[in-house]
């Protein structure tokens, strides 16, 4: 009988930990930090004025601005976007300045249902 009783502590402990970390949101910002830096630290300067005007919340609950570098490289911003894809508690993701690794990508961003943002459109 004590048995089951740490087992089920144990299970719920583990539940509950799941459980704060998938209501915690995370909005992703994969741009290129590297070459065009100045470009992809506005966006994000951006983001984080609009998350601060909102104590960092949406709905009541907290929110994270993730940076993601992909150096303008489609391969790395596609190994991004799956990191994200995988992220139960993504939001959104931010692109940056490169066109390229948003098109090489859009099949993937459209399967996997990414709310996709472009506040450089060109």
């Amino acid at each position: 009988m004590k048995k089951r009783f740490i087992i089920l502590g144990i299970l719920l402990g583990c539940s509950l930990y799941g459980w704060t970390e998938t209501h915690r949101y995370r909005i992703y910002l994969d741009a290129d930090f590297t070459g065009s830096r100045s470009s992809s630290l506005a966006i994000e300067q951006g983001i984080r004025t609009a998350l601060d005007m909102a104590d960092y919340q949406i709905g009541g609950k907290p929110v994270d601005l993730i940076r993601m570098d992909h150096r303008g490289n489609s391969r790395q911003s596609l190994e991004n976007l799956k990191a994200i894809e995988l992220d139960a508690g993504a939001l959104a993701v931010f692109c940056g300045l490169h066109s390229p690794p948003v098109l090489a990508h859009l099949d993937f961003i459209h399967e996997a249902q990414l709310l996709f943002l472009d506040p450089c459109a060109a």
